[in-house]
């Protein structure tokens, strides 16, 4: 538990409120790890995963473990955009309840007009730099958790899925990859307000 396994040069922030309702650094580096381990296009996390933020410095075992503290495999499937359009739908919903159903995610920019009715908040969803086509199908990760209908999100229930590595190990293996994790490391910008 007290072997290093990265540096950051950077706050990564997992307060419980910020990652329930919000993008944040942390919740944009742990699922990046998920989309760049596995190769899929897209990758959502429920916020209420990430449990705790990193100062600046060494991130040892323990850290990701405080980080995520339950045992949770992640799994892949393929699904159609409209499902990615439900599952942001549902996300963007919880903006301000601080409910851990709250999705940080990879892969998308999605648009969106935070002024609208729950539910009809989603202007755009775009991967791979083109916009989503709901008939078409995209490979997704999500954990086992997500997958079974954890948090309310019911969407992913009915897919094929195939198990993938414990979510410690993914977030271990991405950043020994990075070595140290700078401002440049994360890329963030992916949920976009309308612009009026």
């Amino acid at each position: 538990m007290n072997r290093k396994v990265s540096t950051t040069e950077v706050f990564l922030d997992a307060e419980r409120n910020n990652v329930r309702n919000q993008e944040t650094n942390m919740g944009d580096l742990v699922i990046d790890a998920m989309r760049d381990v596995t190769g899929v296009q897209v990758a959502l996390l429920c916020g209420g995963t990430l449990r705790a933020s990193w100062q600046e410095g060494d991130i040892i075992m323990r850290d990701i473990y405080k980080l995520i503290p339950f045992v949770d495999f992640t799994k892949t499937m393929m699904v159609p955009g409209s499902i990615l359009f439900k599952e942001m739908e549902f996300s963007l919903a919880l903006i301000g309840k601080s409910d851990g159903g709250y999705l940080q995610y990879s892969g998308m920019t999605v648009t969106y007009d935070p002024d609208a009715e729950p539910g009809n908040r989603v202007r755009s969803i775009q991967v791979d730099g083109e916009d989503v086509q709901m008939e078409k199908e995209y490979t997704l990760i999500v954990t086992d958790f997500m997958a079974s209908g954890g948090d309310g999100n019911i969407f992913l229930t009915d897919y094929e899925t195939h198990v993938q590595e414990a979510m410690q190990y993914i977030v271990e293996d991405y950043l020994k990859e990075l070595g140290t994790i700078t401002e440049s490391s994360i890329v963030g910008g992916r949920l976009v307000p309308v612009q009026i």
